[in-house]
């Protein structure tokens, strides 16, 4: 049997890295897919730290993340704040539209992935806000390593 292949990809807009995804084949066991999750909330938490550093308010405190797997796709958010800590949650689970009994389910998938972008283009700086000073330093006392797989 053949190694395995998990394709990564980014989510960005223009200035910074907004999440990331993972896509496991289909033949992937548990263990192996329960690996990858585990390694998309790490890369998460390391672009979370990236955006807060160069955030200008606390509302660019998220990231988001996808992973799909045979016919599914879950779609995480991870965010920060000093009162809950690091927080990260899978917000949506949708069926992939790969067969005639899947496409009943076309329009309330739509319908989440279009509230996911959404979700991540609310979290953008506002163009208003570009001269505002940044607010990492309130916040670096309280931000954690991430601890990472090998």
């Amino acid at each position: 049997m053949g190694k395995l292949i998990t394709t990564g990809f980014l989510i960005h807009d223009s200035n910074q890295e907004l999440g990331c995804g993972e896509i496991k084949v289909s033949s992937a066991d548990e263990r192996l897919q329960e690996e990858d999750r585990a390694r998309l909330g790490e890369t998460l938490k390391r672009q979370l730290h990236h955006r807060i550093k160069q955030a200008r308010s606390q509302r660019e405190f998220f990231v988001f993340g996808m992973f799909v797997t045979s016919n599914s796709m879950e779609l995480y958010r991870s965010s920060f704040s000093m009162e809950n800590g690091y927080s990260l949650f899978l917000q949506s689970k949708i069926m992939l539209l790969t067969l005639q009994s899947t496409y009943t389910s076309l329009e309330e998938s739509l319908e989440i992935l279009f509230s996911f972008k959404e979700s991540i283009t609310n979290t953008l700086q506002d163009p208003s806000e570009y001269k505002q000073p940044y607010i990492y330093h309130e916040y670096d006392d309280h931000l954690r390593p991430t601890v990472c797989f090998i």
